[in-house]
């Protein structure tokens, strides 16, 4: 008990240490790090922001007309790792870290990019932002029907042109 009044007393004396939020703006340096913005117009939707996210924050649905990239703020602990993946630079950093909201909904944002099928299967399986990337960055150095082909196809197209170029049957 003497010790509880005793800490009582050194705190009487010191005062208030914390701010009066929302009353008092919070201190906040140009390091702090917030909330990341991604911009509609540079992202192909390669989904390499996805494959790094350690919380899950940022994810990709795929289905048949369109590829969804998804943002949960809550989720989101601001490691910014996608920021410096990102090979579009698409994804910009802000200090914004007052993020409360009245519905979940709310801390939920949405890209939606026009999905490719798979010229040999039919399966969605890219964006069509991205082949365009892919085919700009290739310069024509790659057959552009291989382009439009899902990863699995092209293993078994590649497997069969070596074992025709190999053994002469086709």
């Amino acid at each position: 008990m003497v010790k509880f009044v005793k800490i009582l007393g050194i705190a009487s004396k010191s005062g208030t240490v914390t701010r009066r939020y929302p009353f008092e703006s919070s201190l906040v340096t140009s390091e702090f790090r917030g909330l990341i913005e991604i911009d509609p117009v540079k992202c192909v939707g390669c989904g390499a922001c996805v494959r790094i996210c350690p919380p899950k924050a940022l994810t990709i649905e795929v289905n048949e007309k369109e590829t969804i990239l998804k943002y949960f703020i809550g989720r989101c602990i601001f490691c910014w790792m996608c920021v410096q993946t990102c090979p579009q630079k698409a994804i910009k950093t802000t200090n914004k870290f007052e993020l409360s909201a009245v519905d979940v909904h709310e801390l939920q944002m949405e890209l939606v990019h026009n999905t490719v099928k798979c010229r040999v299967c039919g399966k969605p399986f890219i964006t069509s932002k991205f082949v365009k990337e892919v085919g700009r960055r290739l310069n024509g150095g790659f057959k552009d029907d291989l382009l439009y082909v899902c990863p699995t196809c092209r293993r078994k197209l590649t497997a069969k042109k070596i074992a025709t170029k190999v053994t002469g049957v086709e």
